[in-house]
């Protein structure tokens, strides 16, 4: 527009150079009266886009006629409308010429900034552009965003009154809506919609002390936790891109953050504890015989998944879901990674750096294809201190699972854990049936550990030995795993519909999970340990730098690696994007406090 009311110099016809006035002198208009009628032509002309058969994403052509009409009102009576299309042929500006008699806005963005401008300029602004963000989102989404911009402009208040009358009323609980009776995938979408407005204008940090702004901050993020609760709410990706606008603007689901108000931590051996504890939810699995491994005939099943066999468990708990980056946050931010009560000694030393010298030089991972003395140079002694992407864009929302730790990390972070629920006041919390209650035994008496690979089996496929976690047969909108199409780690609990018979989620697709148990030495392509499985031979030993098996597929893998019974290895010093991990409670040591 600047450039528009720019003079220019030229040359007439005798060569003389002449100063062509610019557009707003020309047409003795003012910049305001301007912007007027580019507001009018804008939205006008993408409301009329947003009824063709096959609209596109670019701006729309502009007629001759439709130029004049917005500009007509504006223009003095003693103006030739023409000289207005010969300088917007002529000069570079918000409008270009494409061709005779065709016009378009110079950027799709100029078109949905100047349509908001002009919904703005209404008396009900909210009312006007939230009818047409309900009528037809994927038109009117970044005229609403860029909307919420312009109101920002006005205070902060203006902002958030636009985005608190696009989401008005409270979402249904999920866990009390019957089938049928769920929202209509536009009040899903509209929330997503809402929530990325509130992130674009600061929240939630600017929400604080204010309770108007906490209230709507508290509608929006609860209408997103029942989207992420409702199974097949959305489409996988577009659940993905809903819960990380959750966890931007802060997850409250239970077992997923940290606690709110923590009790005052003792620790038992009188050194002072400064960490606020996480939120975890547990389930609970009963004792009893399981089935583990696959049977011959299964033709995805590995020969080292062979034989299918029983074994039996005591009762244990497991988180419900794996820990996130909220979570893990507390044991790096009170000096986890410097405490070596925490470590074992191969961790302790890998943590200094002085574990590389008794690790093989030449570890080939044949499916990562990854040479891993190479990749652990990618994470010098002073990028021990924490997950190798923490508070990464990507990988670090507070309500993803932790990723890039190694096993050494998990398990040290499994005995701060301990140390912590043993020095508080407070009860442990149980989901069951649909419901959370508190555990009836004291935090002191709880040991925290990675689970057994047999654990962790167990707990995914239930007492009748299911295929996955849900049952028998394959379902893309239950796991995210690579046919989900997301590409990436998601929020935790973002597939309900894939949650195990005892109520745990994500146990296959999203991250592989460390466990506690040893595939074997060096060999990538063979376990040491194998089936029947015994829990006795040494493959639950804490010691030493051998292989560790992990269990659950990632949001790389496929469907064939989240089959329950599949097993794979990482050496315990790795720390890709596809490791994460959850803790389990040990009750069969307190039986007699029950």
């Amino acid at each position: 527009l600047d450039r528009w009311q720019r003079g220019r110099q030229s040359r007439a016809l005798d060569g003389q150079p002449v100063l062509e006035p610019g557009f707003a002198r020309a047409q003795r208009l003012d910049p305001q009266s301007i912007r007027q009628a580019l507001h009018t032509l804008a939205y006008r002309v993408h409301r009329r886009q947003a009824e063709e058969p096959r609209r596109t994403r670019g701006p729309a052509d502009i007629s001759e006629a439709e130029i004049l009409s917005s500009f007509a009102p504006v223009l003095p009576p003693d103006v030739n409308p023409r000289v207005l299309l010969q300088y917007t042929e002529s000069r570079a500006g918000i409008l270009v010429h494409r061709a005779p008699g065709v016009y378009a806005f110079a950027h799709r963005s100029f078109q949905e900034y100047l349509t908001a401008c002009h919904l703005a300029d209404q008396a009900d602004f909210a009312h006007e552009i939230g009818q047409r963000v309900w009528f037809d989102l994927a038109w009117w989404r970044e005229v609403f965003l860029l909307g919420v911009g312009k109101a920002r402009r006005g205070g902060l208040g203006n902002a958030v009154h636009l985005v608190g009358s696009l989401v008005q009323d409270e979402p249904p609980d999920p866990g009390q809506t019957s089938a049928g009776d769920e929202p209509e995938e536009a009040a899903w979408q509209v929330a997503a919609l809402a929530g990325q407005a509130l992130i674009e204008v600061g929240f939630p940090p600017v929400a604080r002390g204010a309770p108007d702004f906490e209230a709507v901050l508290g509608r929006v993020s609860r209408w997103l936790a029942a989207l992420i609760e409702t199974a097949d709410a959305l489409a996988p990706l577009d659940r993905a891109q809903a819960g990380n606008i959750l966890g931007r603007l802060g997850d409250r689901r239970a077992g997923v953050g940290l606690l709110a108000h923590p009790a005052p931590v003792h620790a038992l051996d009188a050194r002072p504890l400064r960490a606020t504890l996480p939120d975890i939810l547990w389930v609970g699995v009963p004792s009893g015989p399981s089935v583990m491994g696959s049977a011959e005939r299964d033709d995805e099943a590995h020969d080292d998944e062979r034989p299918l066999h029983t074994v039996r468990l005591p009762a244990f708990l497991i988180a419900r879901y794996p820990i996130t980056n909220a979570q893990f946050r507390p044991f790096v931010e009170s000096g986890g990674y410097d405490d070596p009560r925490y470590w074992t000694s191969a961790g302790w030393a890998w943590r200094h750096g002085e574990q590389e010298s008794e690790l093989p030089l030449t570890v080939i991972d044949d499916d990562l294809n990854h040479n891993y003395t190479e990749w652990l140079a990618k994470r010098p002694v002073e990028r021990r201190q924490q997950p190798f992407y923490w508070d990464h864009a990507r990988w670090g929302v507070a309500n993803r699972p932790v990723v890039g730790i190694t096993w050494y990390e998990a398990l040290a972070y499994c005995r701060w854990l301990t140390v912590q629920m043993q020095a508080s006041n407070t009860r442990c919390r149980l989901w069951r049936n649909g419901r959370i209650e508190p555990l009836p035994i004291r935090t002191s008496l709880l040991i925290a550990r990675l689970p057994s690979e047999a654990e962790w089996e167990k707990a995914a496929r239930g007492p009748d030995g299911r295929r996955f976690p849900w049952g028998d047969e394959w379902a893309t909108n239950r796991a995210n795993s690579k046919e989900a199409g997301i590409g990436e780690t998601c929020s935790v609990g973002s597939f309900p519909a894939g949650m195990s018979p005892y109520g745990a989620h994500d146990m296959v697709g999203n991250i592989w999970e460390w466990t506690r148990t040893k595939w074997g030495k060096t060999s990538v392509l063979r376990s040491d340990y194998g089936y029947p499985y015994e829990s006795g031979d040494g493959r639950e030993e804490l010691a030493g730098p051998d292989l560790r098996v992990v269990r659950g597929g990632s949001w790389l893998a496929d469907r064939c690696t989240a089959r329950c019974a599949y097993r794979y290895r990482y050496l315990p010093g790795d720390f890709s994007s596809l490791l994460g991990f959850r803790p389990m409670l040990s009750l069969e040591m307190l039986a007699g406090h029950r």
